[in-house]
């Protein structure tokens, strides 16, 4: 596709994010970039505003592009001293409630009697990564078009409520950074939504989000491969899995190797601290055009075929799910 065709909405991008910059300064704990989501989400949902389909092509088309790019950019402000010193426990709490996560929404959806494979595609979303999680997962297992749309729209009915919610939720308690960080990227479903909420709160809880957010995302693969052989070892599903490591390659995402990449040069010192701050300057921005995006693509109508038993289902998990968290982010991290 021609570049030319991307500029109107590359552009549209853009003014709605800076409409929502200078809003944000007259609104007080309300960060741009979640006000972003709420126009872009806005926009696209008030029936008496119609955007031309040669502008939504550019916004379909590169909004996630901006997000991978602003996470890869992102690696290389990432300390690995820092990280050192609080990796080991961010990743032993990814792993635990990555499992965690998966057997809660399993059992529950046993308990409202959800068709296995829907409940499989709930949990996948839950535990792992949101929509992308479930298009993993679903393909692998064969899942029903409508199991993985009731999955997904269930899936963002909790992502357009907790972008807003947390930041809230943190201010109003006081919740620190160190705490707030961990418990937004190990808790929250979607990448997107996760970067936005951990920077609509500080420059540092955005960036321990986002590295634990980024960690989950790496088991994407592993997720889909594994629901696959169960499904497939149980007679449920007729997909075939020949090459193991060409599945989890194919479902790995990509831009996650180029955030270790620039994380790794940035801490070999070729970086300045004039170039940290255009970094962050340049990330930053990536990220309000990303998230007008983000919100743009929510469709209300779509969201409404969840039925009430999936909706209940992850409810109930991600309540227990988020409070879990928030207990051992205190007590790791407090």
């Amino acid at each position: 596709m021609r570049l030319i065709k991307l500029f109107p909405g590359i552009i549209f991008l853009l003014i709605v994010g800076l409409i929502a910059k200078y809003f944000a300064s007259f609104i007080p704990y309300v960060s741009h970039l979640v006000l972003a989501i709420g126009m872009g989400l806005l926009i696209s949902n008030i029936q008496f505003i119609k955007v031309p389909s040669f502008i939504e092509i550019g916004i379909s088309k590169t909004y996630k592009l901006w997000l991978m790019t602003g996470i890869v950019i992102l690696g290389s402000v990432i300390l690995l001293n820092e990280l050192l010193l609080v990796g080991p426990y961010l990743l032993a709490m990814i792993l635990f409630f990555l499992i965690f996560s998966l057997i809660i929404v399993e059992t529950i959806s046993k308990r409202f009697s959800l068709e296995p494979k829907l409940g499989s595609c709930l949990a996948s979303g839950t535990s792992v990564c949101g929509v992308s999680a479930i298009i993993a997962t679903g393909g692998g297992i064969g899942a029903k078009e409508k199991h993985m749309a009731i999955s997904i729209a269930t899936i963002l009915i909790f992502d357009v409520t907790t972008v807003f919610l947390y930041p809230v939720i943190a201010e109003i308690f006081s919740i620190p950074v160190e705490v707030y960080g961990p418990w937004a990227g190990i808790s929250m479903f979607s990448t997107g939504t996760a970067v936005a909420a951990g920077f609509s709160v500080s420059e540092t809880a955005g960036q321990i989000a986002t590295m634990a957010k980024m960690a989950r995302n790496i088991f994407i693969g592993v997720w889909a491969l594994g629901y696959t052989l169960f499904y497939v070892s149980k007679g449920y599903s007729s997909a075939k899995v020949e090459n193991k490591a060409l599945y989890l390659w194919d479902k790995f995402p990509k831009f996650v190797i180029g955030f270790i990449i620039t994380m790794i040069i940035a801490n070999l010192g070729f970086l300045s601290e004039d170039n940290i701050e255009s970094i962050e300057n340049t990330y930053n921005w990536l990220f309000m055009m990303s998230f007008v995006g983000l919100g743009y693509n929510i469709k209300i109508k779509e969201l409404k075929q969840t039925g009430i038993k999936p909706l209940l289902t992850v409810l109930i998990s991600f309540s227990i799910i988020s409070l879990t968290v928030l207990i051992f982010s205190y007590i790791i991290f407090g």
